[in-house]
C-alpha cells in the first residue's frame, strides 16, 4: 500500500488509475491473507473491497475458509455482508454454495430445508460459470438434488441450466448419464426438450448409428446440430485459451489444422450469415432487460458526434467527456464499449484497454458476473466490425486483444456473429 501511494505521487495517476490500482492491491492482499489463515483480516479487507465495488466479493473464499476451521463468527459477518448489499435470499443461497464447495451436503441440506430462499436465473447462471470455470459441476447437481424436491427453483431455468450444462459437457460421456441418473434419481422427470437434448449430445459423441428405420430428416437433423455445437465448442475454447496457444493468430497454421473438424457446407453458413435466427448455437446472451435513460443516451451521443474522423486531442476529449458522464449517470455497458473500440481506432489498443477496466471497476459488476450485462450481441459484434475497418493490417490483432478483454471483464460471451467476423477475415486472407 505503500508502494502505491508512492507511485501514485510521482506518476500523478488519474482517480480512475488509482482506484483501480487500489482494488488490485487489497484483492491480492485479501486472498494471501485467507492463505495464511488470518480471516479475521480478511473479512475487513472484503468491507472495504465490497463498498468500493457497491457489490460483495470472495465471499465463497472466505466462507470456505471460516467453513473449514468451524468459524461461525467469520459466516455469519459475511452473510450479515451479503444481505446488506444483496438481501436474505442470496446471502443464503451463497451459503448454500460454500457449504456443497467444502463437501459439506450434509449441513446444506439442513440449511435448504429450513430456509425458504428461491434462486433467480441470474444467479444460478452465475453459479454454473462458476463451477464450470472450477471444474466442479458436481456443486450443481448437488444444488439441484436438494432444491428441486423443495420447489427452489423455476421449470424454466432449471432446464435452461441443464442445457447450459451438458453443452459444455458434451465430450464427457460419464457426466451426461451422471447428470440423467441424478436427476432421475431425485424424482424430476426430463422433458421432451432435455430429452432431446442428452440423445443429441450422446449422438454426438458416440457417433449416429446407421438404422434404416432412422428416417433421414432426423439423420441430417442431428448432424447439423452437431456441427453448429462443434463451432461454438471451438470458438469457447481458442478464446479461452489464445493466450497460451496464440490459435487465433493468422499466422498460426493450428485453425488450418482445426477446420477439418467443421464441415464445409455448414462452416459456409456459418460465415455468410449474420442474421438467421436458426443458425445461432445454443452459446447466446440473454434478450436485455435494461433500459437507458434518455439524458444519458443523448450526452453520449454528442460525445462520439464525429467519432470517425476524431483526431488524437478530440479523442482525448472525448474520453474525459466520457470519465465526467460517469461520475453523473449509470452509464450502460455498451456505451463503454463502444467509446472503447473508437478510443481503441484512434489512440491505440492500451488506451482502449483502459476504458474497458475503469468501466469495470466501477459500473454494473454484479449483473455482468451474473450474466446480465447492458450489452446486445449487435453491439459487441459492431465494435469489432469498427476495428477491422479502421485498423489495417493489425486489425486482427487489436481485435483478438479486444474480443477476448470483453470476455474477460465478463461484458460477453462467445458471439456467433463475432466468430463468423474472425473467420471471414482469416479466409480472405
Amino acid at each position: 500500500m505503500v508502494f502505491l501511494n508512492e507511485t501514485s505521487k510521482i506518476l500523478d495517476l488519474h482517480l480512475n488509475i488509482k482506484q483501480e490500482l487500489l482494488y488490485n492491491t487489497r484483492v491480492n492482499a485479501f486472498h494471501e491473507l485467507i492463505e495464511k489463515g488470518d480471516l479475521s483480516q480478511a473479512l475487513d479487507l472484503l468491507k472495504i473491497i465490497s463498498a468500493q465495488k457497491n457489490s460483495v466479493f470472495g465471499q465463497f473464499d472466505l466462507m470456505g475458509a471460516a467453513i473449514e476451521r468451524d468459524d461461525t463468527m467469520i459466516i455469519s459477518e459475511v452473510l450479515n455482508l451479503i444481505t446488506t448489499y444483496h438481501g436474505k435470499e442470496s446471502s443464503l443461497a451463497d451459503f448454500c454454495i460454500a457449504l456443497l464447495e467444502r463437501c459439506k451436503k450434509t449441513h446444506a441440506m439442513r440449511l435448504v430445508q429450513t430456509s425458504s430462499f428461491r434462486l433467480s436465473s441470474a444467479k444460478l447462471n452465475y453459479y454454473i460459470d462458476r463451477e464450470i470455470d472450477l471444474d466442479r459441476i458436481e456443486v450443481i447437481l448437488d444444488l439441484f438434488e436438494l432444491c428441486i424436491p423443495k420447489g427452489n427453483l423455476e421449470q424454466r431455468d432449471l432446464e435452461n441450466a441443464m442445457s447450459k450444462i451438458v453443452t459444455f459437457l458434451r465430450k464427457n460421456k460419464a457426466m451426461i448419464n451422471l447428470i440423467e441418473e441424478r436427476l432421475k434419481g431425485i424424482g424430476k422427470g426430463l422433458t421432451p426438450e432435455m430429452n432431446s437434448l442428452l440423445l443429441k449430445l450422446k449422438e454426438q459423441d458416440f457417433g449416429i448409428i446407421n438404422n434404416e428405420n432412422v428416417p433421414t430428416h432426423n439423420l441430417i437433423s442431428n448432424l447439423i446440430w452437431r456441427n453448429d455445437v462443434e463451432i461454438a465448442m471451438m470458438t469457447r475454447n481458442l478464446v479461452k485459451f489464445n493466450r497460451i496457444s496464440g490459435i487465433l493468430s493468422p499466422s498460426r497454421s493450428a485453425v488450418s489444422m482445426d477446420m477439418h473438424r467443421i464441415p464445409v457446407q455448414n462452416f459456409q453458413k456459418a460465415v455468410s450469415s449474420q442474421t438467421s435466427s436458426n443458425e445461432m448455437t445454443c452459446v447466446r446472451w440473454k434478450k436485455h432487460c435494461w433500459t437507458v435513460d434518455s439524458v444519458v443516451k443523448d450526452a453520449f451521443n454528442e460525445i462520439m458526434k464525429g467519432s470517425r474522423s476524431f483526431t488524437r486531442a478530440e479523442a482525448q476529449r472525448a474520453i474525459n467527456h466520457f470519465n465526467d458522464l460517469k461520475m453523473k449517470a449509470k452509464v450502460p455497458d455498451f456505451m463503454a464499449v463502444k467509446m472503447a473500440s473508437v478510443v481503441t481506432i484512434h489512440l491505440g489498443w492500451e488506451e482502449g484497454e483502459k476504458v474497458l477496466e475503469m468501466h469495470y471497476m466501477t459500473h454494473g459488476a454484479e449483473l455482468r458476473f451474473a450474466g446480465e450485462a447492458s450489452l446486445m450481441d449487435e453491439q459487441v459484434e459492431g465494435a469489432i466490425r469498427r476495428i477491422f475497418d479502421n485498423m489495417g493490417v493489425d486489425a486482427y490483432k487489436i481485435a483478438r486483444h479486444f474480443y477476448c478483454r470483453l470476455i474477460d471483464l465478463r461484458f460477453c460471451k462467445v458471439k456467433d456473429g463475432v466468430f463468423r467476423i474472425f473467420m471471414q477475415d482469416l479466409l480472405n486472407k
